[in-house]
């Protein structure tokens, strides 16, 4: 009795034991320049293609004035750009809220859409300029090989699904 117990404890121990290794060997892996990770450190980074410091494959040419301007403009983006992105998420929370009730107010989704789309047309808008002030100072940054960094973003806002 002891010794079957023994041998389907064993086997339950290695079965564990090789699923983790094979699932850790087969995966994406942790550290340096792997799949969405970053280039200095484990753990997460600026994600997949992504070149010098997240910043997409043309900024390794860029001197250290530029860089810092850029990064100063891409701050500045970030900052004007999170107010616009909470609002809009803040609205669409509105929207859902309104759309589960039992007998939604047809007026009030309709009001807080044209709202979204006009924020949504702010941000755009803000998105544009911060790309043609990086241009100035980077010519090759907007087109091929500028990478995914300056998207919308993580957090509340857009989906790819």
């Amino acid at each position: 009795m002891k010794s079957k117990r023994a041998q389907i404890l064993a086997f339950g121990l290695s079965f564990a034991v090789i699923f983790t290794f094979s699932t850790l060997a087969l995966g994406h892996g942790w550290g340096q320049r792997g799949w969405m990770m970053g280039n200095d450190a484990a753990g997460m980074g600026p994600g997949y293609h992504m070149g010098y410091n997240g910043r997409g494959a043309w900024a390794s040419s860029l001197t250290e004035e530029q860089a810092a301007e850029v990064q100063r403009l891409r701050d500045e983006f970030f900052q004007a750009a999170d107010p616009l992105r909470r609002n809009i998420y803040e609205k669409r929370l509105a929207i859902a809220d309104e759309l589960a009730k039992q007998n939604p107010d047809r007026t009030r989704i309709t009001r807080l859409q044209k709202e979204v789309s006009k924020l949504n047309g702010e941000l755009d808008q803000l998105r544009l300029d911060f790309r043609l002030k990086v241009k100035k100072i980077v010519p090759d940054a907007v087109g091929p090989g500028y990478g995914h960094g300056f998207g919308h973003g993580m957090g509340p806002g857009y989906c790819w699904r």
